[in-house]
């Protein structure tokens, strides 16, 4: 019978962590997938392609969320989720929990060309889902980065937020957290302060705004570029968890210049203010105290006009 290694699933996030020199919150799953070999991920919608309907493919599969399949060399294994469910969150820790399949090695129980759950016993099925469930939640929310980052474990907005995980995925992580806390590994901590440096950093001065649910770092801005508020606070403070939001935006350069015409779309190659196809004034500039401003900024982040 198989009994799951926990201490094992914590070295294989560590070493996927180093192999991919992943450093960015949250992580990049679809990074991962794109640079391992012989890998790739398929979604339910492809996989049925106007054949079948998603409930066949739900059946043949034997899950709601996802599978992996694997032929016995390795050599060709996909990673399939299902789409329909329209929950990114829950996409990302579905996609994450088959990583852990493919990186634990888990194809060895597996019949030639077969799906994992084929072919296994209940008891046998379940300690392999325990390990993938451990690997999917210690990649996507390391329990090292929740304890440098300083969140309070049962805070399961900020780990949703943060991590970019559904809130059940945040619930069982905070259900979790004692569990990989008795399960540290010495050394583990100093590796992830180090390898994700950077974005703890930016993520210390990071802000969520309480009325749209944009992120921008207050450090230099007063204002909400999308919604022109001024109610934003440090994620470590308190807010209201609302979702975040995804805006549309301007390519500009560093002048703050379109690079191409938000109106005819000619690409600008020319110097000036002023696109010379339809005249459109094309530099993001406040007309109140003439800061420069992104392409996604609506107001001013320093006068808030």
């Amino acid at each position: 019978m198989i009994k799951p290694n926990y201490n094992h699933v914590y070295s294989k996030v560590k070493n996927v962590i180093e192999l991919y020199k992943l450093n960015t919150i949250p992580i990049n799953l679809n990074y991962i997938i794109y640079k391992t070999k012989n890998l790739r991920i398929c979604s339910y919608s492809q996989f049925a392609q106007n054949k079948c309907t998603i409930q066949e493919v739900v059946d043949y599969f034997g899950s709601e969320l996802g599978a992996y399949a694997c032929t016995k060399d390795k050599l060709k294994c996909v990673i399939y989720y299902n789409d329909t469910k329209n929950n990114k969150g829950l996409d990302r820790f579905t996609i994450a929990h088959e990583l852990g399949h493919h990186f634990l090695n888990h194809y060895q129980y597996m019949l030639d060309g077969e799906i994992l759950l084929r072919g296994l016993s209940n008891p046998d099925y379940a300690a392999l889902e325990k390990e993938a469930n451990c690997f999917a939640r210690n990649l996507l929310s390391p329990i090292y980065l929740i304890h440098s980052i300083g969140i309070i474990p049962h805070d399961v907005n900020k780990i949703k937020d943060i991590f970019n995980i559904s809130k059940s995925a945040a619930i069982t992580r905070f259900k979790c957290y004692k569990l990989d806390l008795e399960s540290q590994i010495l050394g583990f901590q100093n590796f992830f302060d180090n390898q994700f440096e950077q974005s703890l950093k930016f993520l210390s001065k990071l802000s969520k705004c309480n009325t749209c649910g944009y992120y921008f770092s207050k450090n230099n801005s007063n204002y909400c570029p999308i919604c022109g508020k001024d109610n934003a606070q440090n994620i470590f403070t308190e807010y209201g968890g609302i979702e975040s939001m995804i805006y549309s935006k301007i390519e500009t350069n560093t002048s703050g210049k379109a690079i191409v015409c938000p109106v005819c779309e000619n690409e600008i190659t020319e110097t000036g203010d002023y696109c010379p196809i339809c005249g459109t004034y094309i530099v993001n500039k406040c007309t109140q105290c003439g800061k420069l401003l992104s392409g996604y900024a609506r107001y001013c982040t320093d006068c808030g006009n």
